[in-house]
């Protein structure tokens, strides 16, 4: 117990400059010593204490945004404080060597418009008609302001809602019958959607007008919504994630770009039961996530199929928002060579 109050202590986020090392061995041995400790002690002291820090430093630096005092150093401070929160050990976002690392760097200090346009879920749509074409587009039924203006008796019997800053299949809903559908209901789930705050700290979405979309409804023949995801890296797509059920029991599986399978595993999501069978429209998947990713140090594209047609889904800059517990932390590092850094843009 006093090795883990010990640590418990440095996990409180009292940071100082020899806490910010970036040697290897030593980001390793704190990961390994949160994941042991967390097994061990998972839902009681440590579990709470964990909990009361986030809760204290989201209002802390809510406090400072509502002051209008979230400055750049002060997006920092609470990106460190997320950070080890979430991974386990003290990020060095100036000089960043793991791939969760090198994200909060990409949050904080590489600003393009173009991100900004292609997070907004609606600007988004334009780019991939300029880019590859229409055809690629999930075709969009509606952008409303708010709630109220949403006229759904205009809407075809399936759709889908977002907000156009939405992650993490989060403001989003799925109508696959409209008449079962609680209008009243809906309408008070999407007036509660709001832009996050701390969202200002995550590069492009500071910038993302909020709105609501309403776009038409994908899925496979077997009514399944399969999501290819194609990790890019500097103009190069390096691996694939294979999702489904995004919004109940999902799995994750993990391939080369010719359809090997790799051995990762997730820690948050088992791997399918079912057989995978290779996408019929890989090769133009490939293809089609150099061409989008090569404006970008780091984006993932993702793809759906829908019969014969083939539609880029999103792209998404900041993959679980750069705080991702990895299978092994060895692939942390070996995930962050890969993505080369440019220079700041702010």
């Amino acid at each position: 117990m006093k090795e883990i109050m010990s640590n418990i202590k440095w996990y409180g986020c009292n940071h100082n400059s020899e806490s910010q090392s970036g040697e290897v061995e030593i980001q390793m041995k704190l990961h390994y010593l949160f994941d042991y400790h967390a097994k061990r002690v998972k839902g009681t002291l440590y579990a709470k204490i964990i909990n009361r820090n986030y809760k204290n430093f989201m209002t802390k630096y809510h406090e400072l945004y509502i002051k209008g005092e979230f400055n750049l150093e002060n997006k920092r401070h609470f990106l460190e404080d997320w950070f080890i929160n979430s991974v386990g050990y003290f990020p060095n976002i100036e000089n960043p060597k793991t791939s969760n690392e090198k994200i909060q760097w990409y949050k904080l200090y590489y600003h393009d418009p173009l991100i900004t346009k292609c997070i907004d879920k609606i600007l988004f749509k334009d780019h991939i008609k300029e880019v590859l074409g229409s055809e690629y587009a999930i075709p969009l039924l509606g952008v409303y302001s708010n709630a109220n203006a949403i006229d759904f008796d205009a809407l075809p019997n399936q759709f889908v809602i977002k907000a156009n800053y939405g992650s993490d299949a989060r403001e989003i809903i799925l109508v696959t019958d409209k008449a079962k559908l609680d209008l009243e209901g809906t309408r008070k789930k999407i007036s509660g959607w709001e832009k996050p705050w701390w969202r200002d700290a995550w590069g492009g979405y500071e910038f993302v007008q909020p709105k609501i979309l309403i776009e038409e409804y994908i899925e496979q023949i077997d009514g399944q919504v399969y999501d290819y995801k194609f990790m890019c890296y500097n103009g190069e797509p390096n691996y694939i994630i294979f999702s489904t059920g995004r919004f109940k029991d999902q799995t994750l599986d993990f391939f080369d770009i010719n359809w090997n399978v790799l051995d990762i595993t997730s820690i948050a999501h088992p791997h399918s039961k079912n057989r995978i069978e290779q996408p019929k429209h890989l090769k133009q998947m490939v293809e089609i996530s150099k061409t989008i990713s090569k404006q970008f140090p780091l984006v993932r594209v993702d793809f759906f199929e829908a019969g014969d047609r083939l539609y880029v889904g999103e792209l998404t800059f900041y993959p679980g928002g750069g705080l991702n517990k990895h299978d092994r932390i060895e692939r942390d590092y070996e995930l962050g060579e890969m993505i080369k850094l440019p220079l700041k843009s702010n």
